[in-house]
């Protein structure tokens, strides 16, 4: 049995896609799709390969498969025409990713261990020769004039559970016993907080297509994410003192089947982001603002524990 015939039959037994309509649906497919394709070192579009953390994408995009051809028949049946006018996918003839590409090439060595700040050369050249930070507020980041790759709903999380499993008990208001176990497939949540934070946002990758996708002319190489942190860490600790400071890995996060524990906001986004590989630092303050401005620290020159790269 094959990989893709074992992921068939899996789905079959437990259809946790069967309570979406069509158009959510080809969202999903819009987001798994986005991060299974990719932008190759001879600048065409390709695929992950089936190995390692991609195996889940994989796995889940065999899954919408199935409950497409059970629903419509052989693919591609079901799938309208303009189902992808929403991915996020490379774009390999742009200006940008041509040149993203041979820069990837060129400084690729760096990429283990290392951090990757995307963005315009004015803004980090600033930053690594005079140490200037720009936190954004969390808020900001639904601001239509966005790119699709950074626009997001960084205060809130939806989730709609897809399998029978996850349940929630019902208990009588007047003796406190439970009356009735009922189940949460279908049924839409919402997970916000009261309060808006400021990010600083990196990538763990160094990848051509997320130039383009940031609009981005530059990239910002953190040799020593350790130091980086602790100067940052230290410039909130001075200028922001009644914030929390916090940094870590972004989990992604798939709606329709959540983990059994509560997601925090802070670090976790929607998978259709995946490929971004984000890292956060983030500073939340100990009351509730509603809606915070940017603001800028100074952590002193970066050129000791960061290089920039332009592309030409």
């Amino acid at each position: 049995m094959t990989i893709q015939q074992m992921w068939e039959r899996e789905y079959k037994e437990q259809r946790y896609l069967d309570h979406l309509s069509q158009e959510q649906l080809h969202r999903r497919a819009e987001d798994l799709m986005g991060n299974i394709v990719t932008l190759t070192t001879d600048s065409k579009i390709g695929c992950i390969p089936v190995i390692g953390d991609e195996r889940a994408l994989w796995r889940r995009w065999v899954h919408l498969l199935v409950e497409m051809h059970l629903r419509y028949g052989a693919y591609p049946a079901g799938f309208q025409k303009d189902w992808q006018s929403h991915m996020l996918y490379p774009n390999p003839r742009s200006s940008i990713s041509q040149k993203a590409v041979s820069l990837v090439k060129q400084i690729q060595s760096l990429d283990k261990g290392c951090l990757f700040k995307y963005g315009k050369q004015e803004h980090l050249q600033r930053s690594i020769k005079e140490g200037i930070i720009r936190l954004s507020p969390a808020s900001k980041y639904e601001d239509s004039t966005l790119s699709s790759a950074t626009r997001d709903t960084e205060l809130e999380i939806d989730i709609q559970p897809g399998l029978e499993q996850y349940q929630m008990n019902v208990f009588d208001g007047k003796t406190l016993k439970k009356k009735d176990t009922i189940s949460l497939k279908d049924a839409k949540f919402k997970q916000s907080i009261s309060t808006d934070y400021y990010m600083y946002c990196v990538s763990e990758v160094l990848k051509a297509r997320l130039f383009d996708e940031f609009e981005a002319d530059s990239c910002l190489v953190i040799k020593q994410p350790d130091e980086f942190a602790n100067r940052l860490w230290l410039s909130v600790q001075a200028n922001l003192p009644d914030y929390k400071f916090g940094m870590g890995q972004i989990s992604y996060f798939d709606p329709i089947l959540p983990v059994p524990t509560t997601p925090e906001i802070f670090n976790t986004k929607h998978f259709r982001y995946t490929y971004q590989s984000e890292f956060r630092y983030v500073c939340v303050p100990n009351t509730n603002i509603k809606e915070l401005e940017p603001t800028d620290l100074n952590v002193g020159s970066l050129e000791d524990i960061c290089e920039m790269h332009v592309l030409d």
